[in-house]
Parts: structure tokens; C-alpha cells; sequence
């Protein structure tokens, strides 16, 4: 139901990247969404757009671990319409740089599904996104219906200020 949700209210809007914010969504009672105000009772989510008109959102749901307090979820929305697409629904795969770090994460098993690709994340990973400046991300050919390299960058300014506020320290 969250990631319905997500969905239908994370539709991007080109021309935004003025770095990570915080939107609320909250049952509406029907089968869409409200975006709502903080103090309404929405679950929060750290989000921010680029200027393609993609929207990169990092989702946490409380572990209960003592190894780690969250498990971390990435989701892209490649623009309305798409900029790209995947060649296939399932396992597709990401790599992600930062400014001034020489390591290059592999995400796999990303699974694109109602317009957005959606897969898990690593605590290290998250840490970069909350105090580096520039994410890439890049979609290797092998995946990517025609065949091309899809590379896109999103700005971390703010990126601290919204994922504690979206998912605080426990």
C-alpha cells in the first residue's frame, strides 16, 4: 500500500532542484493519497528532484536490529513521461558515485514497478547521501531498453536536514 501511495504522489515536476525536502502523505480514505501538512499525521519521506524532472526519495522503516536502526529503501522516478526504462520489470541495476569518494556502490535488485524503481539500501550508502554534495547514478546499457548508459545526478544539499527529519536518529 506505501509504495501505491508513493506512487501517484511522487509524479515529478521538471525545473525543481533546489535540494532534499520533506513530504507528508497520509490515507485520504479513498485510493489516492494527500500530500499533508507535518503536524497532520503523514508518514514523512526525504525526497528531492533534479532538473530532468526525476525525484530520488529515500525511504526508512525502523529495523528493531541492534546491527542497524533502519532499513533503507532508494526509489527513482525517471520523469513524466520516463526517460528511460528498464528492459526488464525486475533485478535491474545501479551504480552510484559521490563527489570526493573513489568507491562506486553496485545496487542490484531494483524492481521497476508502478513508473518508479524501488530497491534497498546499505546504512554506509546512506551516510554518503547525508554528507557528500553530489549523487550520480548510473544505469548500465545491459539494463536499459535501447541499449544506452542512463547517468543522471541529483543534488545533497539538505540531505542531512531532511532524511533526520524524515528518519531520525533512535
Amino acid at each position: 500500500m506505501l509504495r501505491f501511495i508513493l506512487a501517484l504522489a511522487c509524479f515529478a515536476t521538471p525545473g525543481a532542484a533546489e535540494g532534499w525536502k520533506v513530504m507528508y502523505l497520509a490515507d485520504s480514505g479513498g485510493s489516492r493519497p494527500m500530500q499533508v501538512g507535518p503536524n497532520d499525521g503523514g508518514t514523512p519521506f526525504a525526497y528531492v528532484e533534479n532538473e530532468k524532472g526525476e525525484r530520488l526519495f529515500l525511504d526508512c522503516r525502523w529495523s528493531g536490529g541492534a546491527a542497524s536502526d533502519y532499513d533503507w529503501t532508494l526509489k527513482l522516478y525517471p520523469g513524466q513521461p520516463p526517460n528511460f526504462l528498464p528492459k526488464a520489470a525486475q533485478d535491474n541495476q545501479f551504480l552510484v558515485t559521490f563527489d570526493g569518494v573513489d568507491t562506486t556502490y553496485g545496487i542490484a535488485d531494483f524492481t521497476f514497478v508502478q513508473e518508479a524503481f524501488w530497491g534497498p539500501t546499505t546504512d554506509i550508502m546512506v551516510d554518503d547521501i547525508r554528507t557528500r554534495s553530489l549523487l550520480r547514478l548510473e544505469m548500465p546499457a545491459a539494463f536499459v531498453e535501447g541499449g544506452t548508459t542512463y547517468r543522471t545526478e541529483f543534488t545533497l544539499s539538505g540531505s542531512k536536514a531532511a532524511i533526520n527529519k524524515a528518519c531520525p536518529p533512535l
